[in-house]
């Protein structure tokens, strides 16, 4: 449960509907624009299309590494002194798939997505949803620029939407939760670390983590201790492991 998101769906998916205009999302959003054509793309799932290129995958990119950036920023301005594994974990948290599927539905997005599904399903999955605000955020960015993309996360998502202190309490050691679950279910765990690429000038760390002898996941870091961390990271991911 992500408690630091402050209204909270307890769905994987919603309901489908016909998509409303564009204009009306626009309106709801306070933006007013000249290239509404980016924000029709934003809204338009690859499903719904037969190409690539004019769905909204290459926004979604976009608006993978600015939503980052732009929670970067907001958290080194609102944490000041927090150190930097600190801010990592909380942005983590804020751009996990689950945090965006959530979010893209507060602000209504299942409303106006063009896409398309199987005839026998009646919801829309929930990561269509955080892929389109995902792409929502990259039209933002290519129409407005940075500054104003950054003021809308602020002001259209993270303000009304989640609660920073909570999240700030949530923040986790992965490793130790990962052990803890395992230790509760008695199953065996083991962390290998080893450097990877082997040989090349800027090594890191390669960690693996098995569980009853079986290899879940595996994390990549400048030190052993953050590579561990991320395969423990991806763990709780791939085994659904809950608060």
């Amino acid at each position: 449960m992500l408690n630091f998101i402050k209204k909270i769906f307890n769905r994987s998916s919603t309901l489908i509907e016909e998509p409303s205009s564009i204009d009306e999302f626009l309106k709801q959003l306070n933006l007013k624009t000249d290239k509404p054509e980016l924000y029709e793309t934003a809204l338009t799932h690859g499903s719904f299309v037969k190409s690539q290129i004019e769905s909204n995958e290459r926004l979604e990119f976009v608006g993978d590494a600015v939503l980052g950036a732009a929670i970067a920023d907001i958290l080194f301005q609102y944490f000041p002194g927090k150190n930097e594994g600190k801010m990592s974990k909380m942005r983590s948290k804020l751009v996990s798939r689950e945090a965006l599927n959530q979010l893209g539905i507060l602000l209504e997005i299942p409303k106006y997505l063009k896409h398309r599904i199987g005839k026998n399903e009646f919801r829309i999955s929930n990561n269509y949803i955080g892929n389109a605000f995902e792409a929502l955020i990259g039209a933002i960015y290519l129409d407005k620029g940075y500054d104003f993309t950054l003021n809308f996360v602020l002001e259209k998502v993270i303000n009304p939407f989640t609660d920073l202190n909570e999240l700030d309490n949530k923040i986790k050691d992965f490793k130790s939760h990962v052990i803890i679950w395992a230790q509760k279910g008695k199953r065996s765990f083991e962390f290998i670390v080893d450097r990877y690429p082997d040989g090349e000038e800027d090594e890191r760390f390669r960690a693996k983590l098995l569980i009853d002898g079986d290899l879940i996941s595996e994390g990549i870091g400048r030190n052993k201790k953050t590579a561990q961390q991320n395969a423990a990271q991806k763990a709780i991911l791939e085994l659904g492991i809950v608060d």
